[in-house]
């Protein structure tokens, strides 16, 4: 069974255009609690995210990408076993890829290691 999980990552206003939401690591919690009440409710285990706000709102795909896997891990330190096995995260561009990885990258130097893999 598949869901899609709907965030509103952009926001528009006449004649100035789309940009990224104020608090983009706050649409990717609400979407892992979503996603969790999922994972509890009908055995959905896996959860994937795009670069959000990238596209027409025009965020640069560095910063982004660190916030999100930023929350990403917050939420996880602070609900472990919550049902999701898994978190994707999809890169549509070459650019967006090496954020992503960029992004991982140096969450890992800035974590201190559990051993658990």
């Amino acid at each position: 069974m598949r869901f899609v999980i709907h965030i509103a990552s952009v926001q528009g206003e006449p004649g100035e255009g789309y940009r990224p939401v104020f608090d983009l690591g706050r649409c990717v919690r609400n979407a892992l609690v979503a996603a969790e009440r999922l994972a509890a409710a009908h055995d959905a285990r896996t959860v994937m995210f795009p670069l959000l706000g990238a596209g027409v709102a025009g965020g640069q795909p560095g910063p982004t990408a660190r916030l999100m896997v930023a929350a990403m891990l917050d939420h996880l330190a602070s609900r472990p076993h919550q049902g999701l096995r898994a978190i994707y995260l999809l890169a549509t561009t070459p650019a967006e890829r090496e954020a992503f990885e960029a992004a991982i990258a140096g969450a890992r130097e800035a974590r201190p290691s559990s051993g658990a893999r």
